[in-house]
């Protein structure tokens, strides 16, 4: 009997391949329901970051995986707690929303095991609920975890930047909004949006917040 994990891992590893232009994406027709509604719910996160992440330099499907924790199949992952809910709080969550988005996934996750995770100094992780939580809170595994392995320096540098202040103002004048508080609320976008931001170019930046207005403007 295949188990289901190795299962999904490989449907992930062909969907990856799919949105890499290598072949159609994996069929799930013959799966039972539970593992094809679970690999349905990770090949539509992954279709989400895709467009964030195509074109920056290396193997977008690589860096997708990366930022979900893909790439760390069976392992675990050292999780801060207060990071976790310094991202829970910034999305304006509750406990029960971010554990009830988990379980859509098809991982099991209480508002009182959340809750634990988030007091907790250091914790490790099985890499499907680390996964899980990512895509909930719309971050990185490196937002998540204890050690930063990202660099955020060359994000910030753009938002202090004077080209990305002139595109919030225009935006803002054009849209009727306050650019204060259009700023502050696309920078906070941005950031979320990052992932090892030392291989992001500025113009790459520059379409990120682009997207990121165009969603604003949407209802």
């Amino acid at each position: 009997m295949i188990d289901p994990t190795d299962q999904l891992d490989e449907l992930v590893e062909g969907f990856l391949a799919h949105l890499e232009g290598e072949g159609p994406p994996p069929d799930l027709t013959d799966l039972p329901s539970d593992v094809r509604a679970e690999a349905e719910a990770r090949f539509e996160m992954l279709r989400a970051a895709h467009g964030v992440l195509a074109g920056s330099s290396g193997s977008g499907a690589g860096r997708i995986a990366a930022r979900f924790g893909l790439d760390r199949a069976g392992q675990q992952i050292e999780i801060a707690g207060a990071k976790v809910k310094r991202a829970r709080m910034s999305k304006k969550l509750q406990l029960a929303d971010v554990a009830l988005g988990v379980q859509k996934s098809g991982v099991t996750l209480s508002s009182a095991q959340l809750f634990r995770i988030e007091t907790a100094a250091a914790l490790p992780l099985d890499q499907p609920i680390v996964t899980a939580l990512v895509a909930v809170l719309n971050c990185s595994v490196a937002d998540l975890e204890t050690v930063d392995t990202s660099d955020l320096s060359p994000v910030r540098a753009f938002l202090d930047s004077p080209e990305f202040h002139e595109l919030i103002e225009s935006w803002a004048a054009e849209h009727d909004q306050d650019a204060q508080s259009t700023a502050r609320r696309a920078g906070e976008l941005l950031l979320a949006a990052h992932y090892r931001a030392q291989d992001v170019t500025d113009e790459q930046l520059r379409e990120i917040l682009r997207a990121i207005l165009r969603k604003l403007d949407g209802p």
